[in-house]
């Protein structure tokens, strides 16, 4: 995920000489893990704003201008151009010496350097669009410059990231780290982390609900969930007479900057709401929605019909089953819930009214009709984490507050909320000696209330009774207990327990400023493991002794590779296979070898490799004599590849015939036979094959 760091300063007030880089550090170690941070203004090191004064003719060219150009210096820059829009008096972006650009937008940027230009001599460049990453913002012919006269308070010389609000840094997170924090999926969660950190106010988010425009009750508007498991909250919005057309700059740039492609104002409203409070929404064209014979729009939230089908926003043809959830109209499916919207009701440049929706959907249902479609989005990554149902409110009320700033003729029509929502209030018992038992520190508990009440608990604190006699200030401290209440955007799956508490408390309280403890541990007498000595120098020997090189593989085996074997042993089928064809545990460590030497072979003629591993069969048995466990048996397997001018058969048999000899460790004396007898695989050669026994059992085979 992608966070604007100015983005963030509309919500908090950050420490004056704070750094991006120590903000990065601090979230890291306090919340979620910062990957990277990116200073947008470094790309346009040395691009300034210039003003063309005058313009002359080439002499040598007749397609190319001499533009006599204000970069803020006491003399006029020289610059030779080929513009076809360029005038004097015109605002331009101007890249001097030393700047980083795309020729003609193609290709990787290069250097800037003082050149001649037929004959002539050019003081850096004026540049189009796409020489400097500004098509979404200044879009324009392949032939013309970026026209910058119509951007209000801006000067010749100034530099570009400045004039245009592009000196912003981005902050990367590792998305991993933020799978049990759905309510940090968005500026304003971050914003409010940051604000506990470094014990500063957030800015409350200022939402109003809008005068309705109609005496109409609802706008014509009707909701009906089908099944309340899967959509616990709906709420929808009819607008009218908006305008759809280019979003303003700073919108633009906003989105931009989190890695989000600038689409119309509308379709980016709601984009920009799922960034800024974590509620992903859509927009339907209402004129394009089926309706009643009284022209009532019906939205219907229902599972999908076997082999029902939906053309998406990115034109494919999705074929849905139960239980997929879809929002559709009196007729047909017109959104796949909670992660993409239908083509046939995109909204376009023709639309004038509109539909707004922000739902409350049940996460798993999400995920898995994501996972059979191959179809994962911003808005389904977000609701598969569990979203707080009054999200839904928070990011209806926004996107609407945002609709009449951008469009101040639409006309809002009343809000429909079919609201099923049955969460209870979690409230969690936390003792103050609990507290300092699992973090190893005495707390004070007035800062133990003041971090919980930041991050959004209520807290109430309960004193148990202590005798008085005991007068131990201490001992009353310790005695405290706090009835804890989670917020609802912590509620979804996040805190449930006291020791979710405790990771609240320590990780605001800081883990350096935690005291080093030293704990005494008991030592026992280590014990002689016949096993462990067994491998090491069973892989020492075919290492060492004779050149192997040991394999790791995962513990499961591809299907093709089994059926081409004829492998019939009974094989363990996986609930949730890594990828369809890895779906049975290994029964053999063969498959994953022979997958080895098939990838080796890209590289080597003669190789030698082993693995030593598990494999898993149908059954139980006792691990350390107490734990009773599915089979897993360790195997050996080797394989030796040479060319064909060498026998590899006799190179493994001499491999095999010394493990005897190798002074490994045993139990008792043993006798080691190779035998030649029927093999029953039908993948080895019969004609070179020899069973392996010790004291009669077989315990292997070479071929």
């Amino acid at each position: 995920m992608l966070l604007s760091l100015n983005w963030l300063k509309q919500y908090i007030n950050l420490p004056k000489n704070l750094t991006p880089e120590k903000m990065a550090e601090d979230l890291t170690l306090a919340t979620v893990e910062v990957e990277s941070v990116k200073n947008l203004a470094e790309s346009f090191e040395n691009v300034i704003v210039g003003k063309i004064v005058k313009i002359k003719k080439h002499p040598n060219a007749d397609k190319l201008k001499i533009a006599l150009t204000d970069i803020g210096q006491k003399q006029l820059a020289k610059i030779v151009c080929g513009g076809t829009n360029l005038r004097e008096g015109m605002l331009v972006v101007v890249a001097l010496p030393g700047a980083k650009v795309k020729w003609h937008g193609q290709g990787e940027p290069m250097v800037l350097e003082k050149a001649k230009i037929r004959g002539e001599e050019s003081f850096g460049m004026i540049c189009s669009a796409n020489e400097v990453g500004l098509d979404e913002l200044f879009p324009c012919g392949a032939e013309e410059v970026v026209d910058l006269s119509g951007v209000k308070n801006i000067k010749a010389g100034q530099k570009l990231a400045q004039a245009l609000g592009l000196d912003d840094v981005v902050i990367e997170i590792d998305n991993k780290s933020l799978t049990n924090r759905p309510d940090l999926w968005n500026h304003y969660g971050i914003a409010r982390e940051l604000s506990v950190i470094y014990k500063t106010k957030l800015k409350k988010l200022e939402l109003k609900q809008p005068v309705a425009d109609s005496r109409q009750p609802a706008g014509n508007l009707e909701i009906k969930i089908k099944d309340k498991k899967l959509c616990s909250r709906y709420i929808g919005c009819r607008v009218e007479n908006v305008k759809v057309e280019k979003s303003p700059a700073w919108l633009a740039k906003r989105l931009e900057a989190v890695g989000l492609r600038v689409i119309n104002n509308i379709v980016d409203i709601t984009n920009y709401v799922m960034e800024d409070v974590g509620q992903p929404m859509h927009a339907f064209d209402a004129a394009l929605l089926h309706t009643d014979k009284s022209g009532l729009t019906r939205i219907i939230i229902r599972p999908a019909k076997d082999n029902e089908k939906i053309i998406t926003l990115d034109g494919e043809e999705r074929k849905l089953a139960k239980p997929m959830l879809v929002i559709a109209d009196e007729k047909e499916p017109i959104a796949l819930a909670g992660i993409m919207g239908g083509a046939k009701t995109e909204i376009s440049e023709k639309t004038q009214d509109i539909i707004l929706e922000a739902a409350t959907f049940n996460p798993v249902s999400i995920r898995k009709t994501a996972q059979k479609l191959g179809l994962r989005t911003e808005a389904s990554i977000r609701f598969e984490k569990n979203l707080d149902p009054n999200f839904a409110e928070i990011g209806m009320l926004r996107a609407l507050q945002l609709i009449k700033k951008i469009c101040p003729s639409a006309k809002i029509k009343p809000l429909v909320d079919a609201n099923f929502n049955k969460a209870k209030k979690i409230t969690i018992n936390v003792s103050q000696s609990l507290l300092e038992k699992k973090i190893g520190q005495k707390l004070d508990s007035k800062e133990v209330v003041s971090i919980l009440e930041k991050l959004g608990f209520q807290v109430k604190i309960k004193n148990l009774f202590v005798p008085a006699q005991s007068g131990n200030s201490r001992e009353k401290e310790a005695s405290k207990r706090y009835l804890v209440e989670v917020p609802s955007w912590r509620a979804t799956g996040d805190i449930s327990i006291p020791e979710d508490i405790v990771e609240e408390i320590a990780r605001i309280y800081n883990y350096n400023r935690l005291g080093k403890k030293v704990e005494m541990v008991e030592l026992a007498k280590a014990k002689y493991q016949l096993e462990f000595e067994l491998e090491q120098k069973i892989k020492n020997y075919l290492s060492i002794g004779c050149g192997m090189n040991e394999v790791f593989n995962y513990p499961w085996a591809d299907g093709k590779i089994l059926k081409e074997l004829e492998i019939s042993d009974k094989m363990i089928e996986l609930d949730n296979p890594p990828s369809p064809e890895n779906r049975f545990l290994e029964v053999s460590l063969i498959p994953n070898l022979i997958k080895n030497i098939k990838d080796n072979l890209r590289y080597f003629d003669e190789f030698k490799i082993f693995e030593l591993a598990r494999v898993f069969k149908p059954g139980k048995a006792d691990f350390d004599g107490k734990d009773k466990l599915p089979l897993q048996p360790k195997m050996l397997a080797g394989a030796v590849v040479l060319t064909k001018s060498k026998d590899a058969f006799l190179e493994i048999k001499g491999i095999v015939n010394q493990i005897p000899n190798g002074n490994f460790p045993t139990s008792s004396e043993r006798v080691f036979q190779f035998l030649v007898q029927d093999c029953g695989l039908n993948f080895i050669n019969k004609n070179k094959y020899l069973a392996i026994k010790i004291n009669g059992e077989k315990i292997g085979w070479l071929g």
